[in-house]
């Protein structure tokens, strides 16, 4: 059987309670029922499951359900994550050529007893179905898998728009290092500016209060922005232009350039054309980030 990390979730668990089976042995009473220097394939599947677990929260593809103040509910998957890690390399033996490294008929608490509490934090996770698996979570892979291309900064952007295309489609914005979040998980203070740099268009004001840009952003989403164009280089010109104060009618995604780092984002398109258009491609990817987030990007306000 070959892993993609793109494994579903009850098969995963399914492995992460057997793998628990075979490891509660090396702190029970009698100890270790595994000899030592003596390979186990039994082990296998549940390493290259729990690899995937693990990749897959990193990826964003597995999450906790967030509570009304935008905090994990249930356990800090962080923490939990590292403690896998080790697990993962403490198996990785049992079914090497090298075989078991644990004596037989020994406890081993110290290796075993941390990963096995936090291994028993994710199983009571999703049973209490706050553990949810995504298909689709914004990440630089997926987006290229779905042809997603471009990825340059704001910075470079407003340098030298030249290698935008001429052809319509969606873009997005996506956070790189712009946003600093406190210890309750939410975006700080310092992460906005007020007011910010982009243009009063018809005298339209474009800022909001700091608190709005504060509620308004998922602390596990990269997504800023979502937005389509008939010509895509006209459109983001006109965007970045609209970033650096001038009065150009770009007024959807004003939210970003109250961003205190907003040039560090990284803008990636997609040419979209034929039969599918792109305010209706441009509203799939907001559905698909309502679904995984329970809300729109930062700064799309419908």
């Amino acid at each position: 059987m070959s892993y993609n990390n793109k494994e579903s979730l009850p098969d995963i668990i399914y492995q992460l309670k057997k793998l628990r089976t075979l490891i509660f042995p090396f702190i029970s009473s009698n100890g270790s029922p595994y000899e030592k220097g003596k390979s186990y394939v039994m082990f296998y599947g549940c390493y290259e499951m729990l690899s995937s677990f693990i990749n897959q929260v990193e990826s964003g593809r597995i999450y906790l359900s967030l509570d009304s103040r935008g905090i994990p509910r249930y356990t800090n998957m962080n923490q939990n994550i590292e403690y896998l890690k080790i697990l993962k390399e403490k198996i990785k033996p049992m079914f090497s050529d090298e075989g078991s490294p644990y004596e037989q008929d020994k406890i081993h608490v110290n290796d075993f007893h941390m990963p096995i509490n936090y291994l028993d934090n994710v199983l009571s996770a999703y049973r209490q179905k706050v553990l949810h698996q995504s298909e689709f979570s914004f990440t630089k892979d997926e987006l290229i898998e779905r042809g997603f291309e471009g990825f340059a900064s704001i910075k470079q952007l407003m340098n030298d728009s030249s290698k935008l295309p001429d052809f319509s489609g969606v873009y997005i914005l996506l956070n790189k290092d712009s946003i600093t979040l406190d210890e309750n998980n939410k975006p700080m203070y310092s992460s906005f500016i007020f007011p910010g740099t982009g243009g009063f268009f018809k005298d339209r004001d474009p800022n909001v209060e700091i608190s709005t840009l504060q509620r308004k952003m998922h602390p596990d989403s990269k997504v800023m922005y979502i937005g389509k164009a008939t010509n895509l280089k006209r459109r983001i010109k006109q965007y970045l232009s609209f970033g650096q104060g001038k009065n150009i009618g770009h007024y959807g995604g004003r939210y970003i350039w109250q961003l205190r780092y907003s040039s560090k984002l990284i803008l990636a398109f997609k040419k979209v054309s034929g039969d599918v258009l792109p305010e209706n491609y441009e509203r799939e990817l907001i559905n698909l980030h309502k679904e995984r987030f329970d809300r729109l990007p930062f700064a799309n306000l419908r």
